[in-house]
């Protein structure tokens, strides 16, 4: 429009307008509500163009702003989604090496004043590590680098050649069934909007 309007301007010149002074309109409240609704309509329809309809799915009885009403906040679930899937995705690696585990049987053996400390370290000081009198079981190892626990009668841990790393507070099949859910969640989310498209 904008350089339509520059050459409509020159055009007028030529025929022997001097200036053209142009107004400034201000816009009523209802004209900025209708044209934010239109620009949201107008982002909707975009989002749903991008989407394979669904077959053989019966018309819907929602009004368009019913419509665009649930593809926001299904969008603004989504975006929640996508986050927590992120981070679960994050805190199953951190406990990929520590697999399954009871976090029941740590409460219970804390009961019983015997606390679990997570550490790693790379594998050549782990070996020192069992060569001592000192209570540690490896859990796993990858590449060179050792995860293990240290057996400890009291909360703090001594001083050990190793970093101590945060206790998983999920065992890896409890995150990897979190995450099947999410994932599972998200494709209906996007088959929902398949319907709409």
């Amino acid at each position: 429009f904008y350089k339509d309007y520059q050459s409509f301007l020159k055009k007028l010149q030529h025929v022997g307008v001097l200036h053209v002074v142009e107004k400034e309109v201000n816009a009523t409240d209802e004209i900025t509500q209708k044209y934010k609704q239109l620009k949201q309509c107008d982002k909707i329809l975009r989002f749903l163009e991008n989407r394979t309809a669904s077959e053989n799915i019966p018309a819907t009885s929602l009004s368009g702003e019913e419509i665009i009403t649930d593809v926001q906040q299904k969008q603004a679930e989504l975006e929640k989604l996508e986050i927590e899937l992120e981070a679960v995705t994050k805190e199953l690696i951190k406990s990929e090496p520590w697999g399954d585990f009871s976090s029941d049987l740590i409460e219970k053996l804390a009961q019983k004043n015997i606390y679990l400390h997570f550490f790693t370290t790379a594998k050549k000081k782990f070996q020192e590590l069992e060569k001592t009198e000192l209570p540690v079981e490896l859990i796993s190892e990858t590449n060179n680098q050792v995860y293990f626990l240290f057996f400890a009668q009291n909360k703090n841990s001594e001083e050990i050649d190793a970093t101590e790393l945060k206790a998983p507070k999920f065992s890896y099949s409890e995150i990897v069934n979190k995450k099947a859910q999410i994932e599972n969640q998200i494709i209906q989310m996007n088959k929902s909007f398949d319907d709409f498209a």
